[in-house]
């Protein structure tokens, strides 16, 4: 017929040979196979005995000819010298038409303003996504989870991609990893980034206290940011043209200390002032500021001053001294601490020639993150010294793939892959202030004193300090693909199974969390520290105002009470540990027919199925267990089953005038994204069940909550929980793409 195809090559650079009888044998040399894409070769036979040879150098593609696919290429030139932060390879797909940053400052990529959660990142055809938050395995706090000393070559798949593509209804990022060769080869490398090269950080800076002016100064400082990242790549031959090994190594040393600073410092770090103007009293028993003859407001500070003094039954002057030594304490608790990261990646892989029809590659990676300090990753962020959270990840996985050559015109490609992924977060050394006013029966509650009429920070100890498993993450998978060039058409056919079972090991703000609308309303509760309000009556009132006020109408409101001066109290109950697994399933079948010399058309159609899991008896039935606040409503017991998620796939690359500089190229899908785990999992535990998951919220206006800072000790006694169900006709995310482009090589 004139065509032909080869599907199962690596990509790499080939020299491709024609023979026929009555024609001289003709060599095409540097044809580049790219991944993802197809490279064309037609050759022109001469008339002439076998024994002649002509060698033709093809170069380098400029345009895709032959797939409609919106789809770039990246090598390993690319991968080693274009400029990228920390060395992430996968952040390269931003050099990609369509492709940008997700604005969340994780490091996410959105493909035409598509979620990042709805993308699929695959590495030598396995599934390279954590299941639980639907990112690339490893998220975005570690390094990086591949090396790209270990990638030969990956592919961003933005648009009418093949119908083999699944679980995805934004973009497909392709990847391949190196293989050794008959000749011992390989490359070291050492990358480092000084912090000393960089500028100043507008928002770095440390604030010290003045007891001569009763202020507060700032000055800028540059904190230390020293990556180190060096490895090495060595493969060859283990059993020359029969079996070949490659081994990757890669280290990832950071040094980068966070700087914490107040929200808003200006407001922070006023201060009330140490002594009233001449004619102005504070009166300590209603907390009411008398103003001079004329004067209709008086500084807020110097009037929440007052309402400390009339709360804790001192003088003005006590009060603000006491105002000023919580600020100088919490000052302490913020400012430059150490945070390190330090990964380390082995990535060995063996390729097997079983005979001239059969290879089998072997793939394993280890990958471990380790972090004190790191879960906030920003330079400069609003948390106390022991509120950054310590970060820690584990990741491996093996992946098989077995490339046979059934016939002349048919392939087949089997996969299967098992990994395991542990992201554990824990809490950092407790400071002296945590210790000296945060700490209740061995509990530390997370303290929020980020309202903008405090402008400050966050203290204590953190929910994210008690994710012992967020998730531990258990997948396998199975495919297997199989190809046939019948005549000018290359048809696929294939399936693919991958199966995630996700255990997580963290309560929802078990420890407490607790917010203020004023500074002043938090230092009266650390002041009341040791003490019962219900009997000293040195708290706040249910309002928990910040002042005395009087109404229009004359009704004058004391700030004074017997209750804590907290906003709000949040407390979550329940057992730490749930467990949840889906199973999707992907069938597809793809023709790429080369209608004419310049026109490929490309036809596909693909079914999705996410299985889900049923909704646990133990926190859908009404029990002795269950909580006095649970009913068990119909809806609790819905499982959706969307069996309904086709996707074709239609598109077509034509070439213009037939000389390879002009190419038109279009389609139309549909595709489909993943109901996350981590969504499917909370649904599960939050049915307002005892049983389950629930956090209660306590507001002086309605339930009294625990004095600050302890934390009730059993189910809580606050609001009802909230309740969660899934709807019977839930649908998986799909999204319809119409595309048209034209390329011209210049």
């Amino acid at each position: 017929s004139g065509f032909y195809k080869a599907p199962l090559l690596e990509p790499g650079t080939y020299r491709v040979t024609f023979a026929a009888p009555g024609f001289a044998t003709t060599r095409a040399e540097n044809v580049i196979v790219q991944v993802g894409q197809v490279s064309n070769v037609a050759p022109r036979l001469t008339v002439g005995a076998s024994s002649t040879s002509v060698e033709v150098v093809e170069t380098a593609p400029v345009l895709n000819l032959e797939s409609p696919d919106f789809s770039a290429s990246l090598n390993l030139r690319a991968l080693q010298e274009v400029p990228i932060n920390n060395r992430r390879w996968s952040s390269l797909a931003m050099t990609t038409p369509g492709v940008v940053s997700d604005g969340s400052g994780f490091g996410l990529v959105s493909v035409r303003g598509i979620s990042p959660i709805l993308n699929n990142v695959e590495i030598d055809g396995a599934d390279d996504n954590q299941a639980y938050y639907a990112e690339e395995r490893g998220r975005t706090r570690e390094a990086y989870s591949t090396t790209a000393a270990a990638v030969r070559e990956f592919a961003v798949n933005t648009g009418v991609y093949s119908a083999e593509y699944g679980r995805a209804a934004g973009g497909v990022i392709t990847s391949v990893t190196n293989s050794g060769t008959n000749h011992i080869h390989g490359q070291a490398y050492f990358w480092d980034r000084e912090s000393k090269w960089a500028a100043y950080n507008d928002f770095s800076k440390i604030t010290t206290y003045s007891s001569a002016t009763n202020s507060y100064v700032s000055s800028y400082i540059k904190p230390e940011d020293l990556r180190k990242i060096y490895g090495f790549t060595v493969g060859g031959a283990l059993i020359k043209d029969k079996l070949f090994w490659i081994y990757t190594y890669d280290q990832h040393s950071r040094v980068f200390p966070v700087v914490g600073v107040p929200g808003t410092p200006a407001t922070f770090y006023n201060l009330p002032a140490t002594t009233l103007n001449t004619g102005e009293t504070c009166n300590a028993a209603t907390g009411q500021l008398t103003l001079l003859t004329g004067v209709t407001a008086a500084d807020t500070l110097d009037t929440n001053a007052c309402t400390l003094a009339a709360r804790q039954q001192i003088s003005y002057a006590t009060a603000v001294t006491d105002w000023t030594g919580q600020v100088t304490a919490l000052t302490g608790d913020i400012g430059q601490v150490g945070r390190t990261g330090f990964q380390e990646i082995n990535n060995p892989k063996l390729d097997y020639q079983i005979n001239s029809k059969e290879h089998l590659s072997l793939l394993y990676h280890r990958l471990n993150w380790d972090s004190p300090g790191g879960v906030q990753t920003a330079s400069t962020d609003s948390y106390a010294r022991d509120t950054q959270g310590n970060d820690y990840v584990h990741l491996q996985y093996g992946v098989a793939k077995l490339t046979s050559l059934i016939s002349a015109n048919i392939g087949n490609e089997l996969l299967f892959q098992y990994s395991r992924e542990l992201n554990d977060e824990s809490q950092q050394p407790y400071t002296s202030y945590t210790n000296s006013f945060l700490t209740a029966g061995g509990n530390v509650p997370e303290v929020s004193l980020t309202a903008s009429s405090i402008g400050g920070f966050y203290i204590g100890s953190p929910y994210y300090s008690y994710r012992k498993a967020l998730p531990d993450e258990k997948k396998w998978q199975v495919g297997d693909v199989l190809y046939w060039n019948k005549g000018n058409h290359s048809l696929k056919v294939g399936v693919d199974a991958v199966h995630n079972d996700d255990l997580m090991n963290n309560t929802y703000e078990s420890n407490g969390y607790i917010t203020y609308s004023y500074l002043g309303n938090y230092i009266n509760d650390v002041l009341n520290e040791g003490k019962n309000i219900s009997t000293t009556g040195t708290g706040c009132n249910q309002s928990a105002e910040a002042a005395y006020s009087v109404s229009t109408s004359g009704v004058i409101t004391l700030p004074t009470g017997i209750l804590p001066c907290y906003s709000t109290f949040v407390q979550g109950f329940g057992n730490p540990v749930f467990e949840i697994a889906t199973m999707d399933t992907g069938i597809f079948a793809q023709d790429n027919w080369k209608a004419t010399p310049r026109l490929t058309l490309e036809l596909g159609l693909r079914w999705d199925y996410e299985a889900l899991p049923a909704p646990s008896p133990a926190l859908t039935t009404v029990n002795s267990t269950s909580g006095p606040y649970f009913y068990a409503y119909p809806g609790l017991t819905n499982k959706p089953s969307d069996k309904m998620n086709f996707g074709p796939r239609i598109g077509f690359s034509y070439d213009v005038t037939g000389k390879g500089q002009t190419v038109v190229r279009g389609g139309y899908g549909m595709y489909y994204g993943r109901v996350t785990n981590g969504t499917l999992l909370n649904v599960e535990l939050n049915t307002g069940s005892a049983n389950g998951q629930f956090t209660s919220t306590y507001k002086n206006t309605t339930v009294v909550g625990p004095q600050f800072p302890q934390i009730e000790s059993a189910t809580g006694a606050g609001a009802k929980p909230s309740s969660y169900f899934m709807a019977p006709n839930l649908r998986n995310p799909l999204v319809q793409e119409y595309d048209l482009m034209v390329q011209h090589s210049l």
